[in-house]
């Protein structure tokens, strides 16, 4: 990529400032979006069903109902013999997330901890873990990070030329190479000697 003088005047600005990509990369992907429902027995269940119902779907945590609300979780680890009740432990304010948190609010919890739960309407919905960030949203939202950077970088650039060079303004261009008349068909020659 070469770095050209341009002579025309008229530069094309982005309509989309950087605070509109910004707001909307904030709250438009939320920790709603990648959220697994989070799966609750109530206490009263045995153990061993409960273990059993864990090993078959993967799960390393599950949520202890108590009088129809989850109140609490149980890791599987921990689950051997009595009812789920027995290995209940409240869920603390610093692993649960508003349905409407903005994802990065779940990374910053997911850097210290295997999962998140996340609740609506007061009540806890969802189940957020690592294997969550290879989901769709998660990467638009890496884009829209990119795409942040991206568009603060051109600012900077703008205004360092616009100050260095008063009204001049670069453009890139890309050099791009022509191949030679006849190349392919050489080329395709000299393979088909060779097989």
């Amino acid at each position: 990529m070469a770095l050209h003088r341009c002579s025309f005047t008229s530069v094309k600005y982005l309509r989309t400032s950087v605070e509109d990509l910004r707001r909307i990369f904030e709250r438009c992907i939320t920790v709603r979006d990648i959220a697994e429902p989070f799966a609750s027995f109530d206490a009263h269940r045995p153990c061993a069903e409960v273990r059993q119902f864990m090993d078959a779907k993967g799960y390393d945590v599950i949520g202890v109902r108590s009088e129809g609300l989850v109140e609490s979780f149980a890791l599987r680890v921990e689950l051997s013999a009595g009812q789920l009740g027995d290995h209940a432990r409240p869920i603390p304010s610093e692993i649960l997330l508003s349905d409407s948190n903005a994802l990065l609010s779940a990374f910053e919890i997911l850097r210290t901890r295997p999962w998140v739960l996340v609740s609506i309407l007061g009540g806890v919905w969802g189940f957020i873990s690592l294997a969550d960030l290879q989901k769709a949203p998660v990467r638009m939202w890496l884009f829209g990070l990119i795409s942040l950077a991206e568009m603060h970088t051109l600012q900077l650039v703008r205004d360092f030329f616009r100050r260095k060079n008063g009204s001049q303004r670069i453009c890139f261009r890309l050099r791009v190479w022509r191949m030679p008349e006849g190349f392919l068909k050489s080329a395709a020659g000299r393979a088909m000697k060779r097989t």
